[in-house]
Protein backbone atom coordinates (compact mmCIF):
# COMPACT_ATOMS: atom_id res chain seq x y z
CA UNK A 1 0.00 0.00 0.00
CA UNK A 2 2.83 2.41 0.86
CA UNK A 3 4.59 1.56 -2.40
CA UNK A 4 1.52 2.48 -4.42
CA UNK A 5 1.21 5.79 -2.58
CA UNK A 6 4.89 6.57 -3.17
CA UNK A 7 4.69 5.70 -6.87
CA UNK A 8 1.54 7.80 -7.33
CA UNK A 9 3.19 10.79 -5.61
CA UNK A 10 6.23 10.43 -7.87
CA UNK A 11 4.07 10.16 -10.99
CA UNK A 12 2.02 13.23 -10.06
CA UNK A 13 5.21 15.15 -9.20
CA UNK A 14 6.77 14.16 -12.51
CA UNK A 15 3.62 15.29 -14.33
CA UNK A 16 4.08 18.73 -12.76
CA UNK A 17 7.87 19.08 -12.90
CA UNK A 18 8.56 17.79 -16.43
CA UNK A 19 6.30 20.35 -18.20
CA UNK A 20 7.81 23.14 -16.08
CA UNK A 21 11.32 22.11 -17.10
CA UNK A 22 10.26 21.93 -20.76
CA UNK A 23 8.62 25.36 -20.47
CA UNK A 24 11.80 26.79 -18.97
CA UNK A 25 13.96 25.33 -21.75
CA UNK A 26 11.62 26.64 -24.46
CA UNK A 27 11.53 30.08 -22.81
CA UNK A 28 15.32 30.29 -22.69
CA UNK A 29 15.53 29.20 -26.34
CA UNK A 30 13.00 31.84 -27.45
CA UNK A 31 14.76 34.54 -25.44
CA UNK A 32 18.13 33.56 -26.94
CA UNK A 33 16.69 33.70 -30.46
CA UNK A 34 15.09 37.11 -29.82
CA UNK A 35 18.32 38.58 -28.44
CA UNK A 36 20.61 37.02 -31.07
CA UNK A 37 20.48 39.96 -33.56
CA UNK A 38 21.39 42.40 -30.81
CA UNK A 39 24.33 40.25 -29.75
CA UNK A 40 25.57 40.10 -33.36
CA UNK A 41 25.27 43.88 -33.76
CA UNK A 42 27.04 44.36 -30.44
CA UNK A 43 29.90 42.14 -31.56
CA UNK A 44 30.33 44.12 -34.80
CA UNK A 45 30.23 47.45 -32.97
CA UNK A 46 32.71 46.20 -30.37
CA UNK A 47 35.15 45.07 -33.04
CA UNK A 48 34.80 48.35 -34.94
CA UNK A 49 35.33 50.47 -31.81
CA UNK A 50 38.31 48.33 -30.81
CA UNK A 51 39.98 48.73 -34.20
CA UNK A 52 39.41 52.49 -34.26
CA UNK A 53 40.72 52.86 -30.70
CA UNK A 54 43.83 50.84 -31.49
CA UNK A 55 44.55 52.92 -34.59
CA UNK A 56 44.10 56.17 -32.65
CA UNK A 57 46.29 55.01 -29.76
CA UNK A 58 49.05 53.79 -32.06
CA UNK A 59 48.92 57.09 -33.95
CA UNK A 60 49.07 59.11 -30.73
CA UNK A 61 51.97 56.99 -29.48
CA UNK A 62 53.90 57.53 -32.69
CA UNK A 63 53.30 61.28 -32.57
CA UNK A 64 54.46 61.52 -28.94
CA UNK A 65 57.51 59.35 -29.68
CA UNK A 66 58.55 61.46 -32.66
CA UNK A 67 58.03 64.66 -30.64
CA UNK A 68 60.20 63.34 -27.79
CA UNK A 69 62.88 62.22 -30.22
CA UNK A 70 62.89 65.60 -31.95
CA UNK A 71 63.06 67.39 -28.60
CA UNK A 72 65.95 65.21 -27.48
CA UNK A 73 67.82 65.82 -30.72
CA UNK A 74 67.23 69.56 -30.35
CA UNK A 75 68.76 69.51 -26.85
CA UNK A 76 72.00 67.78 -27.89
CA UNK A 77 73.74 71.06 -28.92
CA UNK A 78 72.94 72.49 -25.46
CA UNK A 79 74.98 69.85 -23.61
CA UNK A 80 78.21 71.96 -23.44
CA UNK A 81 76.28 74.95 -22.10
CA UNK A 82 74.61 72.80 -19.44
CA UNK A 83 77.95 71.27 -18.41
CA UNK A 84 79.53 74.72 -18.16
CA UNK A 85 76.66 75.98 -16.01
CA UNK A 86 77.00 72.91 -13.78
CA UNK A 87 80.73 73.58 -13.37
CA UNK A 88 80.13 77.24 -12.46
CA UNK A 89 77.45 76.25 -9.95
CA UNK A 90 79.74 73.67 -8.31
CA UNK A 91 82.61 76.18 -8.03
CA UNK A 92 80.29 78.82 -6.58
CA UNK A 93 78.94 76.32 -4.09
CA UNK A 94 82.47 75.26 -3.14
CA UNK A 95 83.57 78.80 -2.30
CA UNK A 96 80.37 79.83 -0.58
CA UNK A 97 80.90 80.77 3.05
CA UNK A 98 78.94 78.81 5.59
CA UNK A 99 76.96 80.85 8.09
CA UNK A 100 78.29 80.76 11.63
CA UNK A 101 75.98 79.59 14.33
CA UNK A 102 75.86 81.94 17.30
CA UNK A 103 74.68 80.64 20.65
CA UNK A 104 71.43 82.07 21.86
CA UNK A 105 71.86 83.92 25.16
Amino acid sequence: MLEILLVSVLVVGAMIVIPLIALCVVGKLVLALVLLPFRIIGAFVGVAVGVVAKVLLVGAGLIVGVALLAGGLALIPLIPVVLLALFVWLVARLFRSTPTVRPVA
